[in-house]
């Protein structure tokens, strides 16, 4: 993990900042950089669902939103 947030640090869309209760503790922040891809992502995610959504109905999409929710919670488990 160390070297993820060294490499988005060194990259810009992240810093480290002390933490006011804690001097032994650093914490991990967005840049405005980093600010900038999450709201690219989102709009990217949700164009491709809006497409989705199109194409196979409003409610199908509803439907495989609770699959995928539902897989997502049972692939946590050993």
């Amino acid at each position: 993990m160390g070297y993820l947030v060294d490499y988005l640090e060194q990259r810009g869309y992240l810093e480290r900042r002390p933490d006011p209760t804690d001097r032994r503790v650093a914490l991990i922040c967005l840049t405005d950089r980093g600010w900038d891809q999450i709201r690219a992502a989102l709009s990217i995610i949700n164009a491709i669902e809006r497409d989705w959504a199109r194409r196979i109905g409003k409610r199908r999409m509803e439907q495989l939103r609770e699959v995928l929710t539902e897989l997502g919670a049972t692939s946590a488990r050993p």
